[in-house]
């Protein structure tokens, strides 16, 4: 792995960093923001150790349609969505600066992309530039997009005045949903339900629909972090 190729890794969730980080209008102290993208960036091994345990399961079911849905959802989404979904609420939200809804979103942001800049780095370094130019329009923006879904349904429940444990659970299973349907393309690829070279019309549709969902994710992380910087009152 070259030093242009890692740096090719970083860049995204860096980059990604920055937006949402500075679209508060009260930025969170350094060191919390820090200690936040290194949880995230731990959590890829209780993560890995889920996920393994889990696929063991699965395996059996390979070569089946059921196989890359219950990957997608079940392995990929819940594992690691939960453990983004740990940080923000045993970390996070127990600190005295987390004051307002917009924090929410750039912990939720920021522990994803924790997360999403290693397991990019791994990628990168078996896959190369090519990984780390697809990878850096695609899985780094999903996951950043992600963590503004848990963060939006978490901060409307922390910081709302009924604090309704429905919003609480939305803050958990929407961005498992959304990182479900982001997966299930590539999983079907992976796994050999959809051939590329055979099913060529089926592999367009379904390219051009995931390409679709992640530009109306990465839309709604955007338009997300807008509303809640438009409740940022003067202090």
């Amino acid at each position: 792995m070259t030093g242009l190729t890692f740096l090719a890794a970083l860049l995204p969730s860096a980059l990604l960093l920055i937006y949402f980080i500075k679209k508060d209008r009260f930025p969170e102290p350094t060191h919390l923001l820090v200690k936040t993208f290194l949880f995230g960036v731990v959590s890829v091994v209780p993560i890995v150790i889920l996920e393994n345990c889990i696929l063991t399961a699965v395996l059996p079911l390979s070569g089946t349609a059921l196989k890359p849905l219950l990957t997608a959802f079940v392995v990929a989404g819940f594992s690691e969505e939960l453990f983004k979904f740990l940080i923000l609420h045993f970390f996070c939200a127990k600190k005295r600066d987390f004051d307002e809804p917009m924090d929410a979103v750039v912990y939720g942001v920021v522990a994803s992309l924790g997360f999403a800049c290693l397991e990019n780095v791994l990628y990168v370094m078996n896959g190369g530039m090519w990984v780390a130019v697809v990878r850096s329009i695609t899985a780094v923006p999903a996951h950043a997009a992600m963590g503004a879904l848990m963060g939006y349904f978490y901060a409307k429940q922390h910081f709302g005045e009924a604090r309704r444990a429905r919003l609480m659970s939305k803050a958990l299973w929407v961005p498992i949903l959304a990182h479900g349907i982001y997966d299930v393309f590539p999983m079907c690829i992976s796994d050999g339900v959809v051939h590329p070279t055979e099913d060529v019309a089926l592999t367009l549709i379904l390219m051009s629909a995931w390409v679709a969902f992640i530009v109306w994710l990465f839309w709604s992380a955007v338009a997300i972090s807008n509303e809640m910087r438009n409740t940022q009152s003067a202090r």
